[in-house]
């Protein structure tokens, strides 16, 4: 009994990947990025990071124990409750609470929303504060009546972009992961090879401009 003789499925070639070794990359001559210290005077190679500041295990500063941090992280994070349900869960917390003894010292842990995003925004740990400033428009208007926005009055909020850098630059997270001048990377073939955005064309020719 004849069969049929099918050919065997044809299993593509995975793509060739340079090992790392076989790459040269090029930095700029001046702009190298090499590391140094607060007052610009440059570490000696292998130099450890400076320690990070370490809180004690029990310090769950603004908040006074961590049942209270839990509760904020659970309404705010976790389940992301309305801020007018809240509301309604710590009045009806402080009216359990006003049927105890005066003694017993129960309260809620939050007057109402207002208060939790309060102690959320002065939490200092990991996070920089909040600023905010209010803007208006004070361009040309047009004969008649203006659009509501001309009137309006807008609140900006942000954080010091500065203190944000370094933060991003002090992360463990980023070791070995971050390039501090641009670069231009060449297979073994001599081909450019652009992998992130210090590879690229702009940040390369704004360093040599």
């Amino acid at each position: 009994m004849d069969e049929d003789i099918q050919e065997p499925p044809v299993v593509p070639e995975p793509p060739l990947v340079v090992p790392a070794h076989q790459r040269r990359t090029e930095y700029h001559t001046h702009l190298s990025g090499d590391p140094c210290d607060i007052d610009g005077t440059f570490l000696a190679p292998d130099t450890p990071p400076a320690p990070s500041p370490q809180r004690p295990p029990h310090d769950f500063t603004p908040y006074t124990n961590r049942a209270q941090f839990e509760l904020a992280d659970f309404f705010f994070r976790k389940d992301q409750m309305a801020g007018t349900k809240i509301d309604e869960l710590m009045q009806l917390w402080a009216a359990w609470a006003a049927m105890l003894p005066p003694n017993s010292g129960q309260k809620p842990p939050f007057a109402d929303h207002t208060d939790l995003y309060g102690s959320i925004d002065s939490i200092e740990l990991g996070e920089i504060a909040w600023q905010t400033f209010s803007v208006t428009y004070k361009g040309p208007r047009p004969d008649g009546e203006a659009p509501p926005w001309m009137d309006t009055e807008y609140d900006i909020w942000y954080r010091c972009p500065r203190q944000v850098l370094r933060n991003q630059l002090a992360n463990p997270d980023f070791a070995g992961e971050m390039d501090f001048s641009a670069k231009r990377v060449f297979s073994n073939e001599n081909k450019r090879e652009y992998q992130d955005f210090m590879s690229g064309n702009w940040a390369w020719d704004q360093s040599v401009s």
